[in-house]
C-alpha cells in the first residue's frame, strides 16, 4: 500500500468514525422526553439514510408509540431512508398492526407504509386497501394517503380503484372525500385513455330448466337484455368526479374533483370538458372554479374560444366576465390565439377583468402583446387602478426590443410632463419597462423627474436611471446624490441603488443613445468621491435597513480611489448585527478589490470562522482570498 492509498484509508475511516458518532447521538436523541428532540431526531437520520439502519427498532416503536403525531410521522419518513431489507422487515410487523383496535395505532401504520411506498409497503396493498370501509373517517384518510403515495401501481388491480370511487361515493365527511380524490387523481394520473375493462365478468348463469314458465323465460330474457358490457374503471372514476364537481356541497372538494380530471386527461376525462367549462365560470368559489380552468389547460386548451367569447362579450354579467378572465389566464399558450379578445377586456368597467387580461397579455408573451401595444400604453398611461396600471406596466416588458419599441416610448414620454402624477409615473415605469433601449433617449426628462413633487413620481425615475446606469451618470449624478436624504425611504433606496449601478465599477462602454466623451466621463469619475462622501453619511444616519444595505452595495460600485478616505464606515458595518447587511459589505469589500480587503482582514477573518450563516463564511473567505 503506498502512502496516498494510505491516506485515503485514514480519511475514509475517520468519515466512517464521525458518521457513527452522529448515528449514535441521534439514536440516544430518539428516547429524549422532549417531542422537539425526537422529532429533530427523527429527521437527522432521514438525512443519514442507510448507515442508521440500527436505529429502525426505534424509529419502529416511535412509529406506533409516540403521543406526538409530528414525531411519529417523521418516524415514517425516516424509516423509508433505511435499506430496502431493514425496511421491508418492520413493514410486516407494521401491517400486523393495520388491525389494531386502536385507531391511532391503525392510522399510524398507514402512514408509515405509504411512505415506505412501492415495493416495500405496496406488498401489503390489498390489506390497506380493505380498510377504506373503517369505521373512522381518520383511518380512512390515512388508507387514501398510503394509495396516493403507490400512485399508478394501484391501477393494475381493478379492486383498488374500484373500492376507491364506491366509498367516494358513500363518504359522509367532506375531508375525507377530499383525499379519496386525490387517491384516484394520483392512481389513475395519465390514464385517461387506458381502455382495459377492470369489472370482473358476470358469474355463469345457470341454464335454465326445460319446463321454465314461458313468463318467467320472457322475464330473464329482459334482464339479460339490459345487462351493460363491462366499462374501463377510469370511466367509473371519471364519472364520479364529475358528479363530485357538479354536485357536491363544498368547494374544496369540487376544486380537488376538477385538479383530478385534468391529471387522469385522455378521451375519458376530455369528454368531460363541457362540465368542466360550466364549473370555471359558474362555480361560486373562486378556487373550484381556477382548478376548473387549470384542468382544461391541463387537458389541451379545451374551452379556451368560449372563454374568450365569454370575456369579450360585453353584454355578458360582470361575474361571468370576471370569472372568463380568470380561466382564460390559467390557459397559458393556448389563450395566444385569443388575444384580440383578451386585449378588448383591456377595456372592461370591472378593475380586476383589466387588470387579468394584461396579466395574461404579458403571460402570453410577445406574441399576443405586440399587436396591442397601444391598448396596453393607455392603461399604463390613464389607467386609474393602481393594480392594472402596474399589470399593464409589467406586460410592457414583454415588447422591450420589438420594432415599434421607439414608437411606444415617444408615446410614452409624452406622460412625464403631464399634471397627473400618475400619469406621470406610468411613463416612466412605461419607459422603463421598454429596456435600455427604450428609455435612453429620454434619459433627460426621466432626470427631470428626480424633483417631481411626487414621491413615487421621484423614486420611480431613480429607478428608470439606475436601470440606465452608467450612460446616464452624467445627467443625472448630482440629483440622485441629492435624493440620498430624501423623506421618503424608498426614494433614498432607489437612489442609493441608482448611484451604485452608475458607480465606476459598473462603468461598461454603451452608449445607449447618448453621446458622451471622454473628457466628460472624467469629470463624472473626479465627483464619485462627493457620491462616497453622501453614501457614507447616510450610512451613519440611516434608520431603513434597505437603504443601508443598498447604500453599502453602492459603496462596493465607486471604486478604492473614491471610498478610501471613508473605510472607516466597514469598521462599523461589518460587525452589524443584520446577517444581510454583513454580507452586502464582504462583497462591497471584494469590489473594492485586494487592498481594502486587507485593511479589514481581521474582521473577515473573524466572520469565516465565527459566522453562523453559511453564506457570510463563504464570501469572506472569497475576500481573503483575494489578499493571497
Amino acid at each position: 500500500m503506498n502512502v496516498d492509498d494510505e491516506e485515503l484509508s485514514e480519511l475514509e475511516d475517520d468519515s466512517h468514525h464521525k458518521m457513527d458518532i452522529r448515528v449514535d447521538r441521534q439514536n440516544v436523541n430518539l428516547n429524549d422526553p422532549n417531542w422537539l428532540v425526537r422529532r429533530r431526531a427523527c429527521r437527522s437520520i432521514a438525512r443519514i439514510g442507510h448507515p442508521a439502519r440500527i436505529c429502525g427498532r426505534k424509529l419502529f416503536n416511535l412509529i406506533l408509540g409516540d403521543t406526538d403525531a409530528s414525531v411519529r410521522f417523521n418516524a415514517s419518513k425516516a424509516m423509508a431512508t433505511l435499506d430496502p431489507d431493514t425496511g421491508e422487515d418492520f413493514a410486516k410487523e407494521i401491517a400486523r398492526h393495520l388491525g389494531h383496535e386502536a385507531r391511532q395505532q391503525r392510522e399510524s401504520a398507514l402512514i408509515a407504509l405509504g411512505l415506505l411506498g412501492v415495493p416495500t409497503g405496496f406488498k401489503h396493498v390489498s390489506v390497506i386497501r380493505g380498510m377504506l370501509k373503517d369505521t373512522s373517517s381518520v383511518v380512512r384518510r390515512a388508507v387514501a394517503g398510503a394509495l396516493r403515495g403507490f400512485g399508478s401501481a394501484c391501477a393494475n388491480d381493478e379492486d383498488n380503484v374500484f373500492q376507491l370511487v364506491e366509498v367516494l361515493s358513500l363518504e359522509r365527511e367532506a375531508e375525507t372525500r377530499k383525499s379519496l380524490i386525490q387517491a384516484l387523481q394520483a392512481v389513475l394520473n395519465g390514464l385517461g385513455d387506458d381502455e382495459r375493462t377492470y369489472f370482473k365478468e358476470p358469474p355463469p348463469v345457470p341454464e335454465p330448466p326445460p319446463d321454465e314458465d314461458p313468463k318467467e323465460k320472457q322475464r330473464r330474457e329482459k334482464e339479460k337484455e339490459k345487462e351493460v358490457e363491462p366499462e374501463p374503471v377510469v370511466v367509473l372514476a371519471v364519472r364520479q368526479l364529475t358528479s363530485v364537481l357538479a354536485g357536491d356541497a363544498y368547494s374544496s372538494v369540487r376544486a380537488a374533483a376538477a385538479l383530478a380530471l385534468g391529471d387522469i386527461a385522455g378521451k375519458a376525462a376530455s369528454a368531460q370538458a363541457p362540465q368542466l367549462f360550466a364549473a370555471a365560470l359558474r362555480d361560486e368559489h373562486r378556487d373550484a372554479r381556477i382548478a376548473s380552468a387549470q384542468a382544461l389547460a391541463k387537458l389541451g386548451g379545451l374551452c379556451s374560444l368560449q372563454m374568450a367569447e365569454e370575456l369579450a362579450n360585453k353584454q355578458s354579467e360582470a361575474p361571468l366576465r370576471l370569472a372568463a378572465a380568470e380561466a382564460i389566464s390559467m390557459q397559458g399558450a393556448f389563450a395566444i390565439p385569443y388575444s384580440q379578445e383578451i386585449a378588448v377586456a383591456l377595456g372592461d368597467v370591472d378593475p380586476e377583468v383589466r387588470q387579468l387580461a394584461a396579466q395574461t397579455l404579458a403571460a402570453c408573451g410577445i406574441k399576443a402583446s405586440s399587436p396591442h401595444g397601444e391598448r396596453l400604453i393607455d392603461r399604463a398611461l390613464n389607467e386609474q387602478c393602481e393594480y392594472v396600471q402596474i399589470a399593464a406596466v409589467r406586460a410592457l416588458e414583454v415588447l422591450a426590443g420589438v420594432a415599434e419599441s421607439a414608437a411606444y416610448a415617444s408615446e410614452l414620454a409624452k406622460g412625464i410632463a403631464h399634471q397627473d402624477g400618475n400619469i406621470r409615473w406610468g411613463a416612466i415605469k412605461g419607459l422603463k419597462a421598454l429596456g435600455r433601449k427604450g428609455a435612453a433617449p429620454y434619459s433627460r426628462e426621466i432626470a427631470a423627474a428626480l424633483v417631481d413633487y411626487s414621491y413615487f413620481v421621484r423614486r420611480a425615475a431613480a429607478e428608470a436611471l439606475g436601470m440606465l446606469g452608467p450612460a446616464a451618470a452624467e445627467l443625472s449624478g448630482e440629483l440622485l446624490r441629492s435624493l440620498l436624504f430624501d423623506d421618503d425611504h424608498d426614494v433614498r433606496r432607489a437612489a442609493a441603488e441608482a448611484l451604485g449601478k452608475q458607480g465606476k465599477s459598473a462603468a461598461p462602454r454603451e452608449k445607449f443613445g447618448l453621446v458622451r466623451s471622454v473628457t466628460v466621463r472624467l469629470e463624472y469619475l473626479s465627483i464619485l468621491p462627493h457620491h462616497a462622501e453622501a453614501m457614507v453619511k447616510l450610512i451613519y444616519q440611516e434608520k431603513h435597513m434597505p437603504v443601508l444595505i443598498a447604500a453599502v452595495e453602492a459603496l462596493g460600485q465607486f471604486g478604492d480611489e473614491a471610498v478610501g478616505p471613508f473605510r472607516d464606515v466597514f469598521d462599523a458595518i461589518l460587525m452589524s448585527e443584520n446577517d444581510t447587511l454583513k454580507l452586502t459589505s464582504v462583497m462591497a469589500l471584494q469590489h473594492l478589490g485586494p487592498v481594502f480587503c486587507k485593511m479589514f482582514k481581521d474582521q473577515l477573518d473573524t466572520l469565516s470562522s465565527q459566522s453562523t450563516n453559511v453564506r457570510i463564511l463563504k464570501e469572506a473567505e472569497a475576500a481573503i482570498g483575494l489578499i493571497i
